[in-house]
């Protein structure tokens, strides 16, 4: 029984052990799977955000272009009538000021001189048209390039940091508009008309409030992966694959790096990740999720590339799920609890059965053998002889009427049984082995045969036969 017992407990504690395992694998397994989930969700949202910067951004450079593109139609400023040709370049530069445009001018017909006006309302008159200004000169003299833009990139321009990227838009003018001082359009090549953008400042509009989780941002590069902005602003104009190092931290770039070359700037879109020196104040490797979309704009013949990325560290899905991941333990730890306390009250019941089942056994073995006790007292003191044997008539037991009566005691007798010549009292002992019908005649009635169809019977039989037991015959009623 106890032996059952320890098994049993054993099973239980096992199977409990065993659940608590189960449930411990399947809730970190559980808890991998969603962070895998919510992580490519977050880069699946940060995608949306770089993807909706890079169109505002296109559409933005799109707007500059059309405003340019209507100012040149103006016959004050095809003709730069004295009066109010600043006045009308104004107009325009109040639309696109916050676009970027920093200066607005023409070129002379001879590219000989310039005329333009800031975007702090300053006019400035005849200065000479040299360099990136002269060059676009001479690009929109060609008669085939009417119609089209020519962008000029590094540009330098007074009152601008310089570390941001300057471009130059430019546009062949002809003299193909009329007003009532030039009544026919005489369609003569007279210079050009450009418009000079701030690339940080059109693309800080769009970007610099991007949030992914609470740190993360956005940062753009052109086509020759130079920063057009970044969250440093030491980084803006510089070098994409090299100014990184240079900020000192003991991380490979590598991944970005390649990122950058083998992705962004190939113009594809896609999510992936990277590992940098620092985030805001933090400093270390810190593992960061990025999404990047291409920038593509084609206008007027000419084209700009470049990507938005939009990054943030890894520890914003963590926070994001970190609510998920407390619910997620306290209902293990619900489970968990429920399984311990079924566990104990199950070994506990088990343990008050086994005991009250114990104390049952306990209690029948002891009345068992009380009445067993009691059963052979009657026997033993009965006043009849009372015996068993086996099927071949060998006495198995003899109470001690039955052997006062086979030793003849009763009859005064002392010369037939085994103990005939001692001086103690013979007991049943001596008798057992022997067989029966060395006192019962076997011709009687109770004889071998009749021995052998009770055994086979099963059934009682009452006889009444003869016994001799020395010179002393009696009869028996045996049953």
């Amino acid at each position: 029984m106890l032996d059952f017992q320890k098994k049993f407990f054993l099973g239980v504690g096992v199977g409990v052990l065993l659940l608590l395992v189960a449930g411990l694998v399947l809730g970190f397994y559980s808890l991998s799977t969603m962070r895998e989930v919510v992580t490519d969700q977050f880069n699946k949202q940060q995608l949306v955000l770089a993807e909706q910067a890079s169109r505002q951004i296109e559409t933005d450079l799109k707007i500059i272009f059309q405003e340019l593109a209507v100012l040149n139609q103006s016959p004050t400023v095809q003709y730069l009538e004295p009066i109010s040709w600043a006045n009308r370049v104004q107009v325009t530069l109040d639309v696109v000021r916050e676009l970027g445009v920093v200066e607005i001018g023409r070129v002379s017909r001879d590219g000989s001189a310039a005329f333009s006006v800031t975007r702090d309302r300053q006019v400035r008159l005849n200065r000479e048209a040299v360099g990136p200004l002269k060059e676009a000169f001479l690009w929109a003299s060609d008669p085939g390039q009417r119609g089209k833009i020519k962008i000029t990139k590094d540009l330098a321009v007074p009152g601008v940091a310089g570390n941001h990227p300057i471009i130059g838009l430019s546009l062949p003018t002809y003299l193909e508009a009329t007003n009532l001082a030039h009544p026919s359009a005489k369609q003569d090549f007279a210079g050009t008309l450009f418009g000079v953008v701030d690339l940080e400042q059109l693309v800080a509009r769009v970007v610099k409030n991007i949030r992914s989780g609470r740190t993360g941002y956005a940062w753009v590069i052109d086509q020759e992966g130079r920063f057009l902005f970044h969250p440093l602003p030491e980084f803006i104009g510089q070098n994409a694959f090299t100014v990184r190092e240079q900020k000192g931290a003991l991380v490979s770039f590598d991944q970005i790096n390649r990122l950058q070359k083998d992705q962004m700037l190939r113009g594809e879109q896609g999510t992936s990740w990277y590992f940098s020196g620092w985030h805001g104040s933090e400093k270390g490797k810190i593992k960061k999720l990025i999404a990047y979309s291409p920038l593509r704009l084609e206008i007027g013949g000419d084209r700009l590339r470049g990507s938005v990325a939009v990054a943030a560290p890894v520890s914003e899905v963590d926070e994001a799920i970190h609510a998920v991941y407390i619910r997620q333990f306290l209902m293990q730890g619900v489970i968990i609890f429920a399984i311990l306390l079924g566990g104990v009250l199950l070994l506990s019941f088990s343990w008050q059965y086994a005991r009250t089942l114990q104390k049952e056994v306990t209690e029948k073995t002891r009345d068992w053998r009380e009445s067993e006790e009691r059963y052979r007292k009657l026997v033993e003191n009965a006043q009849d002889l009372i015996f068993s044997v086996d099927r071949e008539g060998k006495l198995l037991s003899l109470n001690r009427f039955g052997v006062q009566f086979l030793d003849g005691q009763l009859f005064q007798l002392n010369f037939s049984g085994p103990g005939k010549g001692r001086e103690a009292e013979p007991t049943a002992v001596e008798y057992q082995g022997q067989s029966i019908f060395n006192y019962f005649n076997p011709e009687e009635p109770f004889d071998p045969r009749t021995l052998a169809q009770i055994w086979d019977s099963g059934r009682p039989k009452a006889l009444e036969h003869p016994v001799r037991i020395g010179p002393q015959e009696c009869w028996l009623s045996t049953q």
